[in-house]
C-alpha cells in the first residue's frame, strides 16, 4: 500500500540500500574470502565487474525511483506462514536506509530471490561451484514448483503495471548482499549468481 513520505528523503534512502550498500559489502565479501570483482567469464557468459553495472545503475535512476510503502523487507517465502485461512509474516525489517518507509520493488525482489533459490535445496548441497582462473561455472537444482511460480509471479507483476526488469535487476542486488552471510562455496554460488544476472 503506497504511503505518503518525502520523496527526495526516500530518493536517498533507495541510493544507499541499493547502491551503495551493496559496494560496500562486495568490498567487505572481497576483504573476507578470496573473491575479486573482475571482468570474468560467468556460465559461459562475459560479466563485467560489479562496481561498473553499479555506476550505470547510479547514472540511470532506476533503482532510486521506487514505490514507497509500508514493507516487509524480508518476503520470502520461508517468513510466510499458511495457517489455512490465513498468511502472518514474520521478521519484518526495521528500517530501509534512512527511512521507515519502504519500497514495494524490494518486496517484490525478495519473493523472486526466494522462488530461485530455495534453503532446502542448498542445505542438501544440490549445487555446485567451479572457478579456474577467470572462469566461473555454477549450477543448482530448482524445484518445478519454484519455477512454475516464478512464471506466475512475473505475469503478477506485469498485471498490476510494475517494472519486472527492475524486480530483476534488485534481485541480482540480493543475491550480492546476501552473499556474505554464508558458508563456502555457497557465498560464491550467491556472488557469482548475482552478478551474472545483475
Amino acid at each position: 500500500e503506497p504511503v505518503d513520505t518525502d520523496l527526495e528523503n526516500f530518493k536517498s534512502s533507495c541510493d544507499i540500500f541499493y547502491l551503495k550498500k551493496t559496494l560496500q559489502r562486495v568490498e567487505k565479501l572481497q576483504e573476507s574470502i578470496n573473491i575479486r570483482d573482475k571482468n570474468e567469464v560467468i556460465n559461459n557468459r562475459d560479466c563485467k565487474k560489479v562496481s561498473s553495472i553499479i555506476e550505470e545503475l547510479s547514472k540511470s535512476n532506476l533503482l532510486s525511483n521506487g514505490i514507497p510503502c509500508n514493507f516487509h523487507g524480508d518476503c520470502v517465502p520461508d517468513n510466510i506462514i499458511d495457517e489455512g485461512d490465513k498468511f502472518t509474516i514474520i521478521d519484518w525489517r526495521q528500517n530501509f536506509g534512512n527511512s521507515l518507509t519502504g519500497d514495494v520493488y524490494y518486496d517484490l525482489a525478495k519473493l523472486m530471490h526466494g522462488l530461485i533459490i530455495s534453503h532446502d535445496i542448498i542445505n542438501d548441497d544440490l549445487y555446485s561451484f567451479d572457478r579456474s582462473m577467470n572462469e566461473i561455472k555454477y549450477d543448482f537444482l530448482r524445484k518445478n514448483i519454484n519455477i512454475d511460480c516464478e512464471d506466475i509471479f512475473v505475469e503478477y507483476i506485469n498485471e498490476w503495471g510494475y517494472d519486472v526488469k527492475k524486480v530483476k535487476v534488485m534481485t541480482s542486488l540480493i543475491f550480492l548482499n546476501i552473499a556474505m552471510f554464508h558458508h563456502y562455496p555457497y557465498c560464491h554460488l550467491l556472488f557469482y549468481l548475482g552478478k551474472n544476472l545483475l
